[in-house]
């Protein structure tokens, strides 16, 4: 069954970056990318299951988004909600399907960053993440 999701791509802006180096900054995104922390994100609302939109953002020569902190993830959400006009659940990079409870950023950088309610796995049943934006969350 094919989740309907949406997904959020993140990559640096310049190429030849080594995972561990995704988190330190670059300031040039792409045409259509939104500049987030030094990172460029990419909205895409195309109703995937999170391998499938993993998948599409490496064509894109990146990977679902990884978040490292609370200003981050704000500005994620506020992006999506600017995107959208609208509140719904957006694919991130984040899971555990080697090992239950051990999260991994699908860009391999590190799992640093966590909030309690934040971020979505469906009551620990999927091993998966997702952003669900609700409109408490962009004007609270």
């Amino acid at each position: 069954m094919k989740a309907v999701f949406l997904l959020l791509c993140a990559a640096m802006a310049l190429t030849g970056v080594a995972p561990s180096d995704l988190v330190k900054r670059s300031t040039a995104c792409p045409n259509g990318w939104t500049e987030i922390s030094g990172r460029c994100f990419y909205y895409v609302p195309d109703p995937l299951n999170w391998a499938e939109a993993e998948k599409k953002c490496q064509t894109m020569n990146a990977n679902l988004a990884s978040v490292h902190s609370s200003s981050e993830y704000r500005s994620i959400q506020m992006m999506i909600a600017k995107i959208t006009h609208g509140f719904g659940r957006t694919w991130i990079g984040g899971t555990d399907c080697q090992m239950e409870g051990i999260w991994l950023w699908s860009d391999g950088t590190a799992f640093d960053y966590t909030h309690c309610g934040v971020f979505d796995n469906r009551y620990w049943r999927q091993h998966c993440l997702c952003h669900e934006l609700r409109r408490k969350q962009v004007l609270g």
